[in-house]
């Protein structure tokens, strides 16, 4: 990606149709850019992760290489308890999956940060759930952080297990948690680990 500008949330929430007209545009840096998508009306109506509280803080205007405009993504600073920080992504999240019937419409719609999407997966977990796995996550990327990656996949495992015997996870959702987040977990390590 290559970034072109960095506007405060508020001097672009003013131009942010509420799911209107998809030809609603405003010129940025000599771009026309849409100002009109259910993306950007439910981050305009909450910036801040249903799941673990970033709160998006910079749009970016951003061009990809192969693509001959730009378009505009919503960044938080997630800073994990540990110290280290990353820019990360704000994102809309289905509350229920369309592979489970649920809709386009922004009423079907809450803000996630990308990781926490992406640990949700198109399960039903509810935004406090997906906190807990978070957390896990949050630790197993401080081992990788100070050279234990070889045993954070061993501590993801240990504490869902420990999460859902606990009892702080339904057990309907013991499932979801030992195959996709799972999964999902360790995808997002290794990418941190390059």
């Amino acid at each position: 990606m290559i970034e072109i500008a960095t506007y405060d949330p508020d001097e672009i929430f003013e131009h942010i149709k509420n799911g209107g007209s998809s030809s609603a545009k405003i010129e940025l840096c000599g771009y026309i850019v849409s100002a009109a998508s259910v993306k950007l009306a439910t981050l305009k109506r909450n910036r801040v992760c249903v799941s673990c509280g970033s709160v998006g803080n910079r749009f970016i205007l951003e061009k990809a290489k192969e693509h001959p405009g730009p378009h505009l993504n919503l960044y938080a600073n997630w800073t994990y308890k540990y110290g280290k920080e990353w820019a990360i992504i704000m994102t809309k999240d289905h509350i229920v999956p369309k592979s489970l019937g649920g809709n386009n419409g922004t009423g079907n719609m809450q803000t996630m940060c990308r990781l926490c999407n992406t640990i949700k997966g198109n399960s039903t977990l509810a935004p406090v759930q997906v906190g807990m796995v978070r957390g896990v996550y949050d630790y197993a990327t401080y081992l990788v952080s100070i050279g234990m990656q070889y045993i954070a996949p061993h501590i993801i495992a240990k504490d869902l297990v420990t999460l859902i015997k606990n009892s702080k996870i339904k057990n309907e959702y013991v499932h979801e948690l030992t195959t996709a987040q799972y999964l999902s977990l360790n995808t997002l390590l290794r990418c941190h680990e390059e």
